[in-house]
C-alpha cells in the first residue's frame, strides 16, 4: 500500500514536466507551420484557412491524442487542477 502511494505521488510530480516536454517537442516539429500561421496573421490574410486547419488538425492528432487523463479516483483535485491549468496555458 505504501509503495502504491509513493508511485502515485512520483507520477503526479513528473506528469507536468512530461506534458511540457511533449508540448515542446510538438512545437519544435511544427515550427514551420507555426511561422506560416504567424505570417498569415501579420499580413492580415485571414482568407487563407488551410494553414489554420492543418495546424488545428496536428494539435488534435499529435498533441491532444498523446495526453492522458489522470485516474479519477486515485488523483487528487490538485493534480487535476494542475493538468487543466497547464494544458490551457499550452494551448493559449
Amino acid at each position: 500500500r505504501l509503495s502504491e502511494y509513493g508511485r502515485k505521488t512520483t507520477i503526479q510530480l513528473i506528469q507536468p514536466y512530461y506534458e511540457l516536454d511533449q508540448f515542446l517537442i510538438f512545437i519544435e516539429k511544427n515550427l514551420p507551420l507555426l511561422k506560416s500561421l504567424e505570417n498569415r496573421y501579420l499580413t492580415n490574410n485571414k482568407n487563407d484557412t488551410t494553414i489554420r486547419y492543418l495546424f488545428l488538425e496536428r494539435i488534435h492528432y499529435n498533441l491532444l491524442s498523446q495526453w492522458q487523463l489522470s485516474d479519477v479516483i486515485r488523483s487528487s483535485i490538485q493534480t487535476w487542477d494542475d493538468i487543466v491549468t497547464n494544458r490551457s496555458l499550452f494551448l493559449d
